[in-house]
């Protein structure tokens, strides 16, 4: 048998309030030192800590429409919850998985037709802190949510520090707000090497003088510290000019007479890559254990409109009503958690069209359920929904085609507007689209080519149907 320590020993005053608790549900801590005035604020205060650590007990705010801190014995408390899983799940018709595209591209704001740097602003709210290859944040996920989608917009929010966006790991960054570091960081950022302690931000100019390096090793020094983490730039910009195509380092090393004569002409072809300033990735702030737990619920929330470490808040935040458990769609196994005001929102059917690309957050593609046929999570795969119902597959950005709806269905047009996004989106447009296949057929004899003849200029070149621009 394993020893008791002073560590897991209780004491008679903490056995007798967790005895206490086993008779009782929910209760407010108030209301608990009232019960037991005579053990002393102090004495109770201490022995919830420890009964607290123990896991004898849980604290939070448990009990549905009361602001207040609230203690149960842990046995009472899952007993509870299991009860009240039952109650709501009766309560609730599930609805056919085939609905969770629709659902989910509601709630991650795919089918608002935002417009403009408020809908962008909106937009963002959404798919806060969501890490995605850097590239596709601009050439698909934003455009997909915001029409037209203009990049000064997201450069003048990362300016104004209404926006930021840090690394998450290779290549794959994450927008979030600010004030919503904390929630992001788990741990400290690394230390950069290269931009001096403190929250200084500073141009890449004026990193040059400071550091003494040649503006190749100054790049390569500071996109290093940004895919590690440590650094960033209150601008896009710079990020934009990396995955360019034929992106090359500037170089700038250029003699005060030099700089004279070129005044007025631009002080290098490559000038957007070192746009904006450079800063510190900002640390986690140090934070007490009921504030991490708060932190815990807002990750919760977060993860819910967008296991181990956030199934305490989920159960907390289960129990006081802050969210629901249930069969919300059927032919799914395990636990299925919403928010209540997502509830309403499980009957709706009807949306305009949409598009999105399949490594998009709003994407189920990669969800394992037998009654959904979807592509795998790919960047060059897109796909175009109507309501509910998936119309069109592109795979390989347009190569290969998957088309469920008939050529003169009257919603065609609505989800052909995927094409020509993919040819005029605002980084890294396609020239030309080729298409070898549709339905498994060659695209050229497709009953389809007509409806993509009258949106765009099309070519029959041989064995393949290739779209321009019009």
């Amino acid at each position: 048998m394993p020893l008791k320590t002073t560590e897991n020993m209780v004491s008679p005053l903490e056995d007798y309030v967790s005895l206490w608790l086993r008779f009782h549900g929910p209760v407010s801590v108030d209301q608990l030192r009232s019960d037991l005035d005579a053990l002393g604020a102090d004495n109770i205060s201490s022995s919830l800590a420890k009964l607290a650590a123990l896991g004898k007990i849980v604290r939070g705010q448990l009990i549905e429409g009361l602001n207040e801190a609230c203690v149960c014995d842990l046995r009472n408390y899952e007993m509870t919850l299991r009860r009240l899983r039952t109650h709501r799940s009766e309560s609730f018709e599930p609805v056919p998985i085939e609905l969770i595209a629709l659902h989910t591209a509601q709630l991650q704001g795919l089918t608002d037709g935002m417009h403009g740097y408020e809908g962008l602003s909106h937009a963002l709210e959404h798919i806060s802190c969501y890490p995605a290859p850097a590239e596709l944040w601009e050439s698909d996920i934003l455009p997909a949510r915001i029409k037209p989608y203009d990049p000064t917009w997201i450069d003048r929010m990362t300016f104004n520090d209404e926006l930021c966006w840090i690394r998450t790991s290779s290549k794959v960054i994450s927008m979030l707000h600010p004030v919503e570091i904390d929630l992001y960081l788990s741990e400290e950022s690394p230390q950069s090497t290269v931009i001096p302690p403190g929250e200084g931000r500073y141009s890449f100019d004026a990193l040059r003088r400071m550091t003494g390096l040649r503006s190749q090793t100054l790049h390569e020094k500071l996109w290093v510290e940004t895919w590690a983490g440590a650094v960033t730039n209150d601008t896009l910009s710079p990020l934009r000019a990396t995955i360019l195509p034929g992106y090359r380092p500037p170089k700038m090393q250029l003699s005060e007479n030099s700089r004279r004569r070129r005044r007025g002409q631009g002080r290098h072809e490559h000038s957007s890559a070192i746009t904006g300033r450079w800063h510190h990735t900002p640390d986690k702030i140090d934070s007490t254990p009921m504030e991490e737990e708060e932190l815990g619920k807002e990750r919760v929330k977060l993860l819910l409109g967008h296991w181990h470490r956030l199934f305490r808040s989920l159960r907390l935040m289960e129990l006081s009503g802050e969210v629901l458990s249930g069969p919300f769609y059927d032919n799914v196994r395990g636990l299925q958690f919403t928010t209540r005001e997502n509830v309403t929102l499980l009957q709706n059917r009807d949306a305009t069209p949409f598009w999105l690309n399949a490594c998009d957050l709003s994407s189920i593609c990669g969800l394992k359920c037998s009654n959904l046929k979807l592509p795998a999570r790919r960047r060059t795969t897109h796909l175009a929904y109507i309501d509910h119902r998936l119309a069109i597959v592109s795979r390989r950005s347009g190569r290969h085609l998957d088309i469920h709806i008939p050529p003169d269905d009257p919603q065609m047009e609505n989800c052909l507007a995927l094409f020509n996004h993919l040819l005029r989106r605002p980084l890294k447009p396609l020239k030309r689209i080729i298409i070898e296949s549709i339905n498994n057929e060659p695209a050229i004899d497709s009953a389809y080519v007509k409806a993509f003849e009258t949106l765009f200029h099309a070519h029959d070149e041989g064995t393949e149907f290739v779209l321009y621009r019009n």
